[in-house]
């Protein structure tokens, strides 16, 4: 049975953008979206449901943890689309030991909370998509078997730093799970955040270790106050000099990798220990990152230009794929114009991987890329989401991240491309804007 599910679902048709769960004092809030919420509050024997721009509903004889819970499972079951987020925040008593509490507690609302998500989850017929992950709980219990039921395709994050009575054993137990050795994980894509009094060197031991094992952590951030700077040192070597793409600092290849370099940097209290993939260029515009590499009449027909040329030109594009004559033909800057008066910004990026003389002659002529909107959103000044979409309805989003002072991390989300670039987040979002923008 459901309860609030029934007056919120019509608004998000089971494609809510995030579910953010917050327990206070004989109350629940969740969240389904920045400004759409609902909150479960006992009176008596009874729940009252309050949800955001409805009437208020008064369950008789259920208590609010239990109402809450029916919704819970339905929202879980139903949710096909990829979140911003997944969280679980509660609150235990002040002055009360959190392992005893468990123990003296079994039905505590955070206890009742994850065994309902762990009953739920493994009851989708697809992993649960999010793009973060966050619990204020007990790490080692919850974690790793939530993790086995979300899409790690999808998850980008996993915030850690707000965890009570959490210690380095925890820290080696959550770099060692085996799901992050997946081969099928996405490749340098997820950032874990902790927190510590002091790095230590045993905390960097686990962290190189840990980037030598697994290929799919793009960061592992660290809140600190102290870092041991001569275990620094004796990790990473001395500081290494500047050069064209970094700034002097410690940096050090990652064993058990393609030649990929592991970069210590230090910004606003947080350590940042990222991963920089070194054989990767960058000189492609990231809109294009994602487009496969297909012979030059592979590309041309996946358009429908092929079709759309006369006859005496169409013979000649249809030649085996390792020809000349179809590019020369759309290397004609008369014939491309023409060609470019029905093509839009994705259509046109494919046409730019044809051919060096193809982008030369794009460049000239300066076609209408046909955007029909553009939308930015700073969730922080290191995190830049941007999506575009055109007239004729194809739309792409993509992510910047900062992990260092001079790389990032560029992500489309469907279909799912990640690529670490040795340039700062802003630098290259506005090189890209610039590029789509003509």
């Amino acid at each position: 049975m459901t309860h609030a599910y029934s007056m919120f679902q019509t608004n998000f048709k089971s494609k809510f953008p995030m579910v953010d769960i917050q327990y206070k004092h004989r109350s629940i809030y969740l969240w389904v979206s920045d400004i759409s919420s609902v909150s479960y509050n006992q009176e008596g024997p009874d729940t009252r449901i309050k949800a955001f721009r409805k009437e208020s509903v008064l369950i008789q004889n259920n208590d609010f943890v239990t109402v809450f819970l029916d919704d819970l499972h339905q929202i879980l079951m139903d949710q096909t689309e990829l979140m911003k987020s997944f969280q679980v925040h509660y609150e235990i008593p002040s002055g009360v030991n959190e392992e005893n509490y468990y123990k003296d507690h079994p039905e505590h609302i955070g206890f009742r909370i994850f065994r309902q998500i762990l009953s739920t989850l493994p009851q989708r017929t697809g992993k649960l998509k999010t793009q973060e992950f966050l619990i204020f709980t007990r790490i080692s219990e919850y974690l790793p078997r939530i993790l086995s039921f979300l899409d790690l395709n999808s998850l980008e994050q996993i915030p850690m730093e707000h965890l009570k009575n959490f210690n380095f054993a925890e820290f080696e137990k959550v770099l060692d799970l085996e799901i992050w050795r997946n081969e099928e994980n996405p490749k340098n894509q997820l950032r874990l955040i902790f927190r510590f009094n002091e790095i230590s060197e045993r905390v960097m031991e686990t962290i190189e270790k840990a980037f030598s094992n697994c290929s799919y952590f793009e960061s592992i951030v660290i809140k600190a106050k102290i870092i041991d700077q001569l275990s620094l040192t004796k990790t990473f070597g001395p500081p290494k000099p500047e050069t064209d793409q970094f700034e002097e600092g410690h940096r050090m290849e990652i064993s058990n990798s393609n030649g990929d370099l592991l970069i210590y940097s230090f910004e606003d209290g947080f350590h940042y220990f990222s991963r920089f993939q070194k054989d990767l260029k960058s000189e492609i515009s990231s809109l294009e990152e994602d487009l496969e590499e297909l012979s030059i009449c592979e590309n041309l027909e996946s358009l429908n230009l092929i079709q759309n040329l006369p006859e005496h030109l169409k013979s000649l594009c249809l030649v085996p794929s390792d020809s000349n004559i179809p590019r020369e033909i759309f290397e004609n800057h008369i014939i491309l114009e023409r060609v470019l008066k029905n093509q839009q910004l994705f259509e046109i990026a494919i046409l730019e991987k044809v051919s060096s003389g193809i982008r030369r002659s794009i460049s000239i002529i300066k076609p209408d890329p046909k955007i029909k909107s553009i939308l930015i959103y700073l969730s922080d000044p290191e995190n830049i989401q941007f999506s575009i979409s055109t007239q004729n309805g194809d739309g792409k989003s993509l992510n910047y991240k900062s992990t260092g002072s001079n790389t990032c991390i560029v992500k489309t989300l469907i279909p799912t491309y990640i690529k670490s670039i040795n340039q700062n987040s802003r630098y290259r979002f506005f090189e890209d804007l610039k590029k789509m923008l003509r």
